[in-house]
């Protein structure tokens, strides 16, 4: 598990890469906010650069990933991940993590409403 593709694989299949996307928008959302509206040049610059740091980031994860499952068997639980049951778990999962979150806000409300 030495080469960027497996890096990928790994990012992708974990589910890392989706937690890069959500580092870029909140940093891009940081940054926005300090600046002010970002024109498109200033927009377009800020994600090349966010985007030059993907492959550092997928190898860190890579890494961890290993060190975590260990190299035995890390390419195991990878090609478990990659099995189609498990994908459609993980694109449900990601479908449902916005619904879930309102809902948890919701039920935090509620909760905040109960006299003792």
């Amino acid at each position: 598990m030495g080469d960027d593709r497996e890096g990928r694989g790994a990012a992708q299949e974990t589910g890392a890469d989706g937690l890069f996307v959500q580092l870029l928008k909140g940093v891009t959302n940081h940054v926005a906010a300090q600046a002010g509206a970002l024109d498109p040049a200033t927009s377009a610059r800020l994600a090349g650069a966010l985007m030059a740091l993907q492959p550092e980031f997928r190898r860190r994860c890579e890494a961890l990933f290993v060190e975590r499952m260990d190299a035995e068997h890390a390419p195991a639980v990878l090609a478990e991940l990659a099995a189609e049951p498990m994908q459609r778990y993980l694109r449900a999962r990601a479908a449902m993590s916005a619904e879930l979150e309102r809902g948890m806000a919701e039920l935090t409300r509620r909760m905040a409403r109960i006299e003792l």
